[in-house]
């Protein structure tokens, strides 16, 4: 899957392929417009129209588990995405920012896995810059076991809880 997102004022606009790597083909390819109030529901209908592309090589639970998505608040989920920017930014004081962004995603909406995920990282990897392990390893455990009660599906929550064993 490739594409661009672009957003202009309280419009979204996005862009995506999705090709054959085999044969470097395009599988699938699509434009949206929408409003930023509704990235959420755009995003369903990307992940719908891939999964019904794909509608012959996917099992009804793999076209259930594509549509899936962790939040219906799109505040919550502008948070997270704010979250993971600064804690891809790998800077103590964006970590710290980091964890804000994701406290503030759970606070909007205590259900989403996502968000707990994302606090799991960001305390993940306080250690590497300055931060208290002693402290910093309980609260990323404690979240990702919240990621992963919320969602089991989840992958990332598991590396997480993986990496901070061997720490």
């Amino acid at each position: 899957m490739t594409g661009r997102v672009t957003q202009r004022g309280d419009t979204i606009q996005v862009s995506a392929e999705l090709p054959n790597i085999r044969n470097n083909t395009e599988l699938w390819g699509a434009q949206y417009s929408r409003k930023s109030a509704d990235i959420i529901s755009l995003q369903q209908q990307i992940a719908g129209d891939i999964a019904e592309k794909l509608r012959s090589r996917l099992s009804g639970s793999e076209k259930q588990q594509v549509t899936k998505q962790g939040t219906k608040d799109p505040e919550a989920y502008e948070l997270y995405l704010k979250g993971r920017y600064y804690w891809n930014k790998r800077m103590a004081s964006d970590i710290n920012t980091a964890i804000s962004y994701f406290n503030q995603a759970i606070a909007r909406d205590p259900g989403y896995a996502l968000a707990y995920s994302g606090l799991a990282d960001a305390y993940g990897v306080l250690p590497s810059f300055s931060g208290n392990p002693s402290e910093a390893f309980p609260k990323s455990n404690a979240a990702t076991r919240r990621a992963l009660e919320l969602d089991a599906s989840l992958a990332h929550p598991h590396a997480v809880l993986g990496t901070n064993e061997m720490d």
